[in-house]
């Protein structure tokens, strides 16, 4: 079977569709899928031939490839999207709720309106819900998201100065974990130094760790110890990628110095 594998924007969800033409399509390219309830907009994340499919089959069908006429459309769509994020808001205020709306999205034939937003605790938000359908006259769905979803919503720059890696190609935001940053020996590092714009660990952890993994093997591990010009000492400290260690001195004043391997 030739398959593609897409991932709808608003809810993260990721289908398989078998197709005949899997030769006109590319990674990235945006597809759109009739459900028969709505029309939306999909991205092509992955392009595959097997047996069986991998992930779940997709409902409806992809009607056709984005062009650049349909890309205009996204555009404008995307702008009275934003404009319901206000509307919205007022209509949080009416009822007190503990939410702030982030951001939305239309579908593609502006029959289903996405409202995302943060929240601290569980929200009752049915009587918002039944507000928006009564006022915006469209299928509404909620969707509350955490600190790294915000960001790839908001987007912006992070510390490297590029745009920020959730919002311009991560597909999946998968766990980053402490472990991560110990394995490059960053967990004593400020957390401002390692946390991205989210207040999460950054996601460059994750794909940078197998070059960190590799540059470790020739290296001694933290606690050798090993004879320096200065005299014996026992390494407390790696800095992996200019390949130094730090050593701590058996002397009295149990000073510090910086060796090259």
């Amino acid at each position: 079977m030739k398959i593609i594998t897409i991932k709808f924007p608003t809810d993260n969800k990721i289908s398989d569709f078998e197709v005949s033409d899997i030769g006109k399509y590319v990674l990235n390219d945006k597809v759109l899928i009739d459900n028969s309830q709505i029309k939306e907009m999909a991205q092509i994340i992955n392009i595959y031939e097997s047996d069986k499919i991998k992930n779940q089959e997709g409902e409806g069908k992809i009607v056709k490839k984005f062009d650049e006429e349909d890309e205009k459309k996204l555009i404008e769509i995307k702008k009275k999207a934003i404009e319901y994020v206000s509307k919205s808001t007022e209509i949080v205020g009416i009822y007190d709720l503990p939410m702030d709306i982030i951001d939305a999205d239309l579908s593609f034939d502006e029959k289903k309106l996405t409202l995302y937003f943060a929240s601290d605790t569980r929200v009752d938000f049915r009587k918002l819900v039944s507000h928006c359908v009564r006022n915006f006259k469209k299928l509404i769905r909620l969707q509350q998201i955490g600190p790294r979803e915000q960001a790839q919503k908001i987007g912006g720059h992070g510390k490297c100065g590029e745009e920020v890696c959730c919002k311009r190609f991560l597909h999946q935001l998968d766990n980053v974990s402490i472990d991560l940053a110990k394995n490059q020996c960053l967990a004593e590092v400020s957390s401002n130094k390692i946390n991205g714009n989210c207040g999460k660990l950054l996601c460059c952890l994750k794909y940078e760790n197998d070059l960190y993994t590799e540059a470790k093997k020739d290296m001694p591990k933290v606690g050798t110890i090993i004879n320096t010009k200065n005299g014996k000492g026992r390494i407390i400290k790696l800095n992996i990628l200019s390949k130094k260690v730090l050593i701590e001195l058996d002397n009295e004043n149990k000073d510090k110095v910086e060796v090259s391997l």
